[in-house]
């Protein structure tokens, strides 16, 4: 004899069954995902019923009983749709964050220890502020970039305005903590994360929404033209921006058909817009030259960080000597040509291989993510993680200019280090409600 598995409670229509399943789930913002899955579930299943023969009301309570019991339901769903946090990638920032501390004490070797403590503890408080603001990020619903996307994008570019007409003689920066903090940069970084919220908000729209989007990468790239607003960020986000356009219309969002095969007139237009992020990127890197260290200055620096680890690595007092100001570039700039002289190809290998996995692991967790909107935010956040960590391992070994050189959580930055704890912030924020939130 078949046993029969079904839920022994009659008579429940849908909208009763869907209520008792409501009750069960405690993060409030999964449940409009739930309620289509199910709802979507039992429609089905409801045709199938009226298929055989029964009225519309039998298929109904036929297929909601089918169900089953709509608490254990609700109890297994709440199992599965809640906030859940991302412990590697936190355990990383923090074991990183530790790292570039130790690093930055090892740079010093003067007897003058107070000053040594007074600069760490300086990059402390910096990296204290930054866990602050990721924590908030990662517990911030990151699909509000998406529902407010149009007035978010307004209000990153005002801020651009803004603080251009009135700091246009200060470089966009303050000075704080012992430094130039430079919150014009910082508000360029957040042009990656309310760029990824308007493509997500003109999903669907096809030609109309991309020409809106190739539009406002262009207004991106005017505002990096203006006269003191120039500086290296300049190609670098214009560029992911335009990367974060082109992977839109690769995967057919503007078109609704995702995975389906692409059509000629497709292809022309990802072309198009291909030519246009790279002559783009090249242009911002010309006019912004300016701001990268001249080839000839960085190899008279690249020497006396030779000099430098070599005099410390005998112990001698550099202390009021004209090398010692070289400990600034060694901080920022050429921290991994430091190490590299003073303690030997291992530890600079070993830092190396982590930097580089990292990126894979960051990456392996973007293209794992299957919400639209949490893909491109990833996407644009750890692209440029990626830009930051290659060019400052390029830089090091000669191969590219430096200038504002910067390798996440190791070196020294105010501004730099911001923007890379608000980028895992948002990572941790896509990660935590991956299974809350859908497209």
């Amino acid at each position: 004899m078949q046993l029969q598995m079904y839920w022994e409670v009659q008579y429940m229509n849908m909208h009763d069954y869907l209520m008792t399943v409501s009750e069960q789930i405690r993060c409030r913002r999964a449940w409009p995902m739930i309620e289509k899955e199910l709802r979507d579930h039992i429609e089905d299943q409801k045709i199938d019923c009226m298929a055989e023969g029964m009225t519309e009301k039998e298929a109904e309570e036929e297929a909601v009983r089918q169900m089953g019991d709509p608490e254990e339901t609700g109890m297994s769903l709440n199992q599965i749709h809640r906030p859940r946090m991302d412990w590697k990638l936190l355990a990383v920032a923090f074991l990183l964050a530790a790292v570039g501390l130790l690093l930055q004490w090892m740079t010093y070797q003067q007897p003058d220890s107070a000053y040594k403590a007074a600069e760490v503890w300086r990059q402390v408080r910096y990296s204290a502020a930054g866990f602050v603001i990721m924590i908030l990020l990662c517990f911030m619903d990151y699909s509000l970039i998406g529902r407010y996307a149009g007035r978010i994008w307004l209000a990153v570019l005002g801020l651009e305005v803004f603080t251009y007409a009135v700091n246009v003689m200060w470089y966009r920066g303050i000075w704080i903590n012992g430094g130039i903090y430079s919150y014009g940069a910082l508000i360029d970084c957040l042009l990656l994360p309310a760029f990824a919220g308007m493509l997500w908000s003109r999903r669907g729209s096809k030609e109309k929404g991309i020409a809106k989007s190739a539009g406002w990468l262009l207004v991106i790239g005017i505002l990096f033209l203006l006269p003191f607003q120039n500086h290296i960020y300049a190609p670098v986000v214009f560029g992911i921006c335009g990367t974060m356009l082109c992977v839109t219309v690769w995967k057919g969002w503007f078109f609704q058909k995702q995975n389906q095969k692409k059509d000629k007139k497709q292809i022309r237009i990802l072309l198009g817009l291909i030519l246009l992020t790279a002559v783009g990127a090249l242009l911002l890197a010309w006019y912004t030259g300016n701001h990268f260290i001249p080839m000839e200055y960085s190899q008279t620096v690249r020497e006396n960080v030779q000099s430098l680890a070599a005099m410390d690595k005998a112990g001698v007092d550099l202390t009021g000597s004209e090398l010692e100001w070289t400990r600034f570039d060694v901080r920022g700039d050429f921290l991994w040509l430091y190490l590299f002289y003073r303690f030997g190809m291992a530890p600079v290998t070993l830092l190396t291989v982590l930097a580089v996995l990292f990126l894979v692991f960051l990456f392996l967790a973007v293209f794992r993510q299957k919400n639209r909107l949490g893909f491109l935010i990833g996407l644009g956040c750890v692209s440029f993680v990626a830009v930051q960590i290659i060019w400052y391992l390029g830089s090091n070994l000669g191969l590219l200019p430096s200038g504002q050189g910067y390798m996440p959580f190791c070196t020294i930055g105010g501004t730099n280090m911001t923007v890379t704890y608000i980028y895992t912030g948002l990572l941790l924020s896509v990660y935590r409600n991956s299974r809350v939130v859908k497209n």
